[in-house]
């Protein structure tokens, strides 16, 4: 990413201070292929949630859709159950890490979509919509009603949304 971008990625104050070393500066994304690369060593040993999905998605049938599955954290647990998976990311580098993850013998099960999550179509529906990671919280309020609106589009009857948040205010509620 070239300096012209770096508006779209950094904070203002950043800005300033890279602006004020008058040094040409590179800044790559997250999801970029360098940015993928450093997200997916920094969270490659998080097994945050991993459990709790689990269970939670065995109480309940289906195929299931893994939104914003980057590297696989969620995904490549979830490919243990006996059902299909779609990993779902808007960043090819990601879906590239998680593609070199899985092995043959899983792979089977797993379908890619590179979509975002705020606004994909997908051909099938899902008896499980999963969102780890506090995820839903990149997304301002008009971006999570789209997504809402996006993953009830894609729930079976009776199809369960789990989501992982945190509570940002610290009220409890």
């Amino acid at each position: 990413m070239r300096w012209k971008e770096v508006p779209t990625v950094l904070t203002a104050a950043s800005q300033d201070l890279l602006t004020s070393w008058a040094v040409a500066v590179d800044v790559e994304g997250l999801y970029g292929p360098a940015g993928s690369q450093f997200y997916d060593s920094a969270t490659r040993g998080d097994r945050s949630e991993v459990r709790e999905v689990i269970t939670l998605v065995r109480r309940y049938p289906g195929e299931i859709l893994d939104l914003a599955a980057g590297s696989g954290r969620l995904t490549l647990p979830l490919l243990a159950l006996p059902r299909a998976v779609t990993a779902l990311d808007s960043s090819p580098a990601m879906l590239g890490i998680l593609s070199s993850r899985v092995g043959t013998r899983l792979s089977s099960g797993l379908t890619f979509a590179e979509q975002d999550m705020i606004d994909f179509t997908l051909p099938n529906s899902f008896g499980i919509v999963v969102l780890g990671a506090t995820s839903v919280t990149l997304l301002d309020r008009s971006d999570r009603a789209r997504l809402f609106g996006r993953v009830r589009a894609h729930l079976e009857t009776g199809g369960r949304f789990l989501l992982s948040t945190t509570d940002t205010d610290g009220d409890g509620d």
